[in-house]
C-alpha cells in the first residue's frame, strides 16, 4: 500500500521528496498532512546532500516524527 502510493503520486508529481511521504502517510497515522505539505521544499534537489535524494530525506523525517525526542523532553 505504501509503496503503490508513492509510486502514483510520483508518477503524477515527479517529487520524489513528497511522494515518499505521501505513501508514508497513507499507511502510518503518525504522520500529519502537513508533513506531507512540508516536504514539497525539498523538491528539485533543495535537500540533497552527498548525493542524497528527497525519498531518502522523507524517511528519515517520518522515523524523526515518530521516535525523536520532543525540545521539552
Amino acid at each position: 500500500m505504501v509503496e503503490n502510493n508513492a509510486v502514483e503520486a510520483q508518477k503524477r508529481d515527479d517529487i520524489c521528496a513528497r511522494s515518499t511521504m505521501y505513501g508514508l502517510k497513507s499507511y502510518f497515522d503518525f504522520i500529519p498532512e502537513e508533513m506531507v505539505t512540508a516536504t514539497l521544499s525539498l523538491a528539485g534537489g533543495t535537500g540533497g546532500g552527498s548525493g542524497s535524494c528527497g525519498a531518502y530525506y522523507s524517511g528519515l523525517l517520518a522515523l524523526g516524527l515518530k521516535f525523536n525526542p520532543t525540545m521539552a523532553e
